[in-house]
């Protein structure tokens, strides 16, 4: 129906309505859960390994190579706050961030210090899944 030329409008908003539907039901299963839990731990070794070469890299850079780089990747920033600190940010704070310019060990390093964020959190939690989409 969705690919069909002679779909109806509403039908193919009704499919894309079940469609939809149908993978909020998935990602609700238990086999869905254990997959992307097995994948979180499998990403979380990397991601430590990475916040430690970040964390060592910002340590060593000379005062305004540092303030620099904070300013051209602000989202740099995240790893000096605490994951407190991070779930009282604004959303709009996180809408800045663009993660675009980040280094693979920098996407890794920031996807480990981000704290679960609540449901509620909506805009919190899609950056941080841009994030982690990107590693």
């Amino acid at each position: 129906i969705l690919f069909d030329e002679k779909s109806t409008e509403k039908e193919i908003d009704d499919a894309n309505i079940k469609l939809e539907k149908a993978m909020q039901e998935y990602k609700l299963t238990a086999e869905y859960l254990e997959a992307e839990d097995k994948k979180r731990r499998e990403q979380e070794t990397l991601n430590r390994e990475a916040l430690q070469r970040v964390k060592a890299a910002l340590q060593v850079m000379p005062p305004d190579v540092f303030d620099q780089k904070m300013n051209t990747t602000q989202e740099l920033r995240l790893l000096t706050l605490t994951p407190e600190a991070m779930m009282k940010l604004h959303q709009n704070d996180y809408k800045q961030y663009m993660a675009k310019n980040l280094t693979q060990d920098e996407l890794r390093a920031i996807a480990i210090v981000m704290p679960k964020f609540r449901v509620d959190q909506t805009v919190q939690r899609r950056w941080v899944e841009s994030v982690e989409a990107r590693i």
